[in-house]
């Protein structure tokens, strides 16, 4: 039999990207499903109405949470397990339509998705600007979505260079594992793509022969600097020296390019202990424009959220907190923290 449970004002049911078996219908009070697009701090809310059902499609389809649920006055659900649900439903056909037409519109959706990569310019290869898409849907943890697209993938390009890579990301996300952090970049599926690939990596080992390695970058010197006095709280050296760094528009090497990220972020940690909101906000800013997928980002927007918090904007700060809990992945510090925040009533 379904379970009552309830709800005090301001409670979260469930975070988005929880994973989770039950299917809730509101029974009295308010309830507000909460998203964000990835890549964004856009937040989308719709309320429901008493005697609407939800969670439905993560907990049939088999995939995590695709909005966060909470109340916003003191509520009462009614909760199922899947074969309470389907006993339910196998009596009432008008809720057999409306959960068809649910999936039969998410469906629809990735078709759309798909297709509208063969509309693009003939610059990158059709093959490629699929496997794109699959793997943007994986970094979303959009599984479902992402295992549609792999397998379409496979279909259509059964020799395609990635195959490989696609069949070794379709397993991960049978078995429910977000994208692997720090996977190398698909192979160029395109002729023009190939050569430009192999110019870069010729410039890349000219460089190496001509002494010009990592190790005796100007910028390790400078990265130096800036880390130490960071780390011994002398921030206005700190700043000075990341700066100076971040004033170099076009690092070199792979290594180079890691540490002037690295130093994008610390020099927003630089400022923040120095009370700059403001040009903290536009550091980490900075960052998550420029690294969407990056090591910090999620911690960058984890820091903007604080910032808004100490300024008082606790409607902002909230939103962040908010993206920062519904990021993969969902076991880290910076996700536990931002939860905290939210239960606590930011």
């Amino acid at each position: 039999m379904p379970n009552v449970r309830n709800y005090r004002t301001g409670s979260i049911v469930y975070f988005q990207m929880d994973k989770g078996e039950n299917i809730y219908v509101l029974q009295s009070g308010k309830i507000a499903l909460i998203s964000t697009a990835s890549g964004t701090t856009t937040e989308e809310r719709e309320e429901l109405k008493v005697g609407e059902f939800f969670g439905i499609k993560s907990a049939l389809g088999n995939f995590p949470r695709e909005e966060t649920a909470q109340a916003i006055t003191n509520s009462t659900l009614v909760v199922f397990n899947q074969q309470e649900f389907e006993k339910y439903i196998a009596n009432n056909s008008r809720l057999i339509i409306q959960t068809l037409k649910l999936f039969s519109n998410e469906l629809r959706n990735v078709h759309i998705r798909l297709r509208s990569i063969f509309k693009k310019g003939k610059e990158t290869s059709n093959a490629y600007e699929l496997l794109n898409t699959a793997e943007s849907f994986h970094k979303e943890h959009s599984l479902n979505h992402a295992i549609y697209a792999y397998k379409y993938y496979l279909s259509n390009y059964p020799d395609g260079k990635n195959k490989d890579r696609v069949n070794k990301l379709l397993e991960l996300c049978k078995k429910d594992n977000s994208f692997p952090e720090g996977f190398p970049h698909p192979k160029p599926e395109a002729d023009m793509e190939e050569k430009t690939m192999k110019s870069e990596n010729n410039i890349e080992s000219t460089l190496t022969r001509e002494g010009i390695a990592d190790k005796n970058s100007p910028l390790n010197a400078l990265y130096k600097k800036a880390s130490e006095a960071l780390s011994e709280n002398e921030l206005h050296s700190a700043i000075t020296y990341f700066e100076e760094l971040l004033k170099v528009h076009f690092p070199k090497t792979n290594i180079e390019k890691k540490l002037y990220a690295q130093s994008q972020f610390e020099f927003g940690i630089a400022l923040l202990k120095s009370k700059r909101y403001t040009e903290a906000k536009q550091a980490f800013s900075k960052y998550v424009r420029t690294y969407t997928t990056g090591k910090y980002t999620k911690n960058c927007v984890y820091q903007l959220a604080k910032i808004h918090e100490l300024e008082g904007d606790n409607e902002r700060a909230r939103i962040l907190y908010h993206k920062v809990a519904t990021l993969p992945p969902s076991d880290d510090s910076v996700t536990a923290k931002a939860r905290k925040k939210l239960q606590g009533g930011v």
